[in-house]
């Protein structure tokens, strides 16, 4: 999998959303950043 998705680092988080990766964060963040890229997803 992280071929397929390009994961080059860790921790990676990835949205996917109909079979497409939607959002990328890459690296350790904080939850209002994770937060922010997950909610228009949902």
């Amino acid at each position: 999998m992280p071929s397929k998705y390009g994961i080059h680092s860790i921790p990676t988080f990835i949205v996917i959303k109909n079979g497409e990766v939607a959002a990328q964060i890459v690296g350790a963040q904080r939850y209002e950043a994770l937060k922010e890229a997950v909610e228009p997803h949902l």
